[in-house]
């Protein structure tokens, strides 16, 4: 994946007054900006500045846990559920609150090393939209970015020691924490998700993940891309291990399809059904996908904490990428495993359902998944270092939907 230079360009105010700029290792340093200076105050009556304040400090991370803080945390904690796993949130936000002249920028930002016109587009897109989902999770909170920006510009701070950073981090931390509990709980529960009706893992059942993956039969299966299916055995599993055939991220896993509704020659035919990713949804989102029931009473489900009420391309490209880290031999959330891409499979999946008013299977496929989870009636239903291959080849399943896209498009223009 193509990276961001690192840039020492400053943020400054539109004030009358100079402002000074520096340079720090790794990220900019940034001065606020405001449309008007405001006297300065010491801002101790703020509950939200004061928790800010206290929230790094020994002892007392856990003591603001319910108070100000919490609805940041709680949107930090829908960021890679609904909004985007990889997002930089950093980066998105500071871009965002500049677009809403919350920032100025004194030099302009770099282009990310060997990145194409058209996947800069896509990007700066994707990064708007996780902009305003981000915005939307709290009420008010561009104004109180804005109120958080006049504080600082007051005591003349760097945004990297700022109560409008600090906020940042609060939504950077929860992110990383609700993912990593995502991956604990799909890791832990995924030898009995995989088991359906009477058929059992074959033994050793891969309890430890260094017999996942390539290594076991059963997880082998469930990786195997769905074009791949009707030829699975051992001697197949071989080639997959030992790299003569490779898997990349341009492949679908056959863990996402409803094998009942694959058809020959018709890669979406029963995609995004399958019953392992379902059931990795419901995991996550809904308490529990297992297929037991429970004496007991339990938490109150993720989903209905974050307030989900419908199933989006982000829900369903989240599980299935937990889906597939959670099959995988590594224990580490990687951005790269051999020559899978973990990330690029997040955006394939995405990809799926672009040109949703001219795609009849996203549209189908989003309404089945709508009534599963959410039904109108009653209740619902319960190995060796590779570089990744920058460029899919023309076989694989991604390239073949542009291609019949592409059809499509041309022949509504005739």
């Amino acid at each position: 994946m193509a990276r961001r230079s690192q840039s020492n360009a400053t943020v400054q105010t539109r004030s009358r007054s100079p402002a000074r700029s520096s340079s720090s290792s790794g990220r900019g340093r940034r001065r606020h900006r405001s449309p008007t200076r405001t006297r300065k105050s010491s801002g101790t009556k703020d509950p939200l500045i004061k928790a800010l304040q206290n929230k790094d400090k020994k002892g007392r991370q856990g003591k603001e846990r319910n108070g100000p803080l919490q609805p940041y945390r709680q949107a930090g904690k829908r960021i890679p559920r609904v909004v985007d796993p990889w997002a930089n949130i950093c980066t998105i936000m500071v871009l965002g609150l500049e677009g809403d002249e919350v920032f100025e920028r004194t030099e302009p930002l770099e282009p990310l090393d060997g990145e194409t016109e058209e996947g800069r587009a896509y990007r700066e897109a994707r990064e708007r939209k996780a902009y305003q989902q981000i915005l939307a999770s709290v009420p008010n909170m561009l104004a109180t970015f804005r109120r958080l920006a006049n504080y600082s510009i007051n005591r003349e701070e760097e945004i990297d020691e700022s109560m409008m950073y600090k906020l940042i981090e609060v939504f950077q931390d929860a992110a990383r924490q609700a993912r990593i509990a995502d991956t604990s709980k799909v890791n832990n529960a995924l030898c009995e998700l995989m088991v359906r009706n009477d058929r059992h893992i074959s033994p050793p059942v891969p309890h430890e993940r260094l017999m996942r993956g390539w290594e076991h039969i059963d997880t082998g299966r469930f990786l195997c891309p769905g074009r791949r299916l009707t030829d699975y055995d051992e001697a197949l599993l071989a080639q997959f291990k030992s790299g003569d055939i490779k898997v990349t991220a341009y492949d679908f896993p056959s863990f996402m399809y409803d094998e009942d509704l694959m058809e020959a020659g018709d890669i979406q035919a029963g995609l995004c059904r399958g019953f392992l990713l379902l059931r990795v949804i419901d995991e996550i989102y809904f308490g529990s996908g297992k297929p037991r029931v429970t004496k007991h009473a339990t938490k109150a489900p993720i989903g209905e904490k974050l307030g989900i009420t419908s199933i989006t391309p982000e829900v369903i490209a989240y599980a299935a990428t937990q889906a597939r880290h959670a099959l995988a031999s590594t224990s580490e959330w990687p951005m790269q495993h051999q020559v899978f891409s973990l990330q690029d499979f997040y955006y394939n999946v995405i990809f799926l359902f672009d040109d949703l008013d001219d795609n009849e299977w996203a549209q189908e496929t989003l309404e089945y998944l709508q009534e599963y989870f959410f039904p109108s009636h009653g209740r619902r239903r319960g190995g060796k270092k590779e570089k990744a291959i920058p460029i899919p080849t023309a076989d694989t399943d991604i390239m073949k939907m542009r291609r019949q896209r592409a059809q499509r498009r041309q022949q509504n223009a005739e």
